[in-house]
């Protein structure tokens, strides 16, 4: 399997969109019991622009380890690339629910201003924010959200608040 899995990287990172669906079609099986392979191979179809290919990989990923947020935050994402709102919304939704992480939220924000939902946008952001005040990938997410909707004092704002969160995590002493 990791074989494969490399094999796909490879075709993926040499822009190869081609070789890389002719080789998940022909190890579609091999691919079928692994979460892990079956993801990959949706994402990496999605990053040589097949997302819609990439979209039953995505989904059995996602059938199979329904409890992993990755697994919807992921699928949720290539449903977006593959202009499939509704749905991406959906599995954004379920990734949010299972695990808070701002991945899931910064793609849900993306995809309601893809379709015209700016409001909406703002409102997960900001509240992701309040969930998760010491994440200095939250207020970053808001301030470019912000700054994209003209808001730039607000967002020079937000994102001095980011810095500093940074600038405390990295001071902090690692412990093992």
């Amino acid at each position: 399997m990791d074989e494969l899995r490399a094999r796909m990287l490879e075709l993926a990172d040499a822009g190869e969109a081609d070789a890389l669906a002719a080789l998940v079609a022909d190890r579609g099986a091999t691919l079928r019991g692994d979460a892990r392979a079956s993801w990959e191979a949706g994402w990496l179809l999605m990053r040589v622009g097949r997302a819609e290919a990439g979209v039953p990989w995505m989904r059995h990923a996602a059938e199979l380890r329904p409890d992993q947020a990755v697994m919807r935050w992921g699928l949720g994402a290539v449903l977006a690339e593959a202009d499939r709102p509704a749905e991406a919304e959906v599995e954004l939704l379920r990734a949010i629910a299972l695990s808070d992480a701002h991945l899931a939220r910064e793609e849900l924000a993306w995809l309601y201003l893809r379709t015209d939902r700016g409001p909406e946008a703002e409102r997960i952001l900001r509240e992701g924010v309040r969930l998760e005040p010491e994440d200095p990938e939250r207020p970053r997410a808001l301030a470019d959200l912000l700054e994209d909707r003209g808001a730039t004092d607000e967002a020079a704002r937000w994102r001095e608040r980011a810095g500093a969160l940074r600038a405390r995590r990295s001071a902090r002493p690692e412990t093992t």
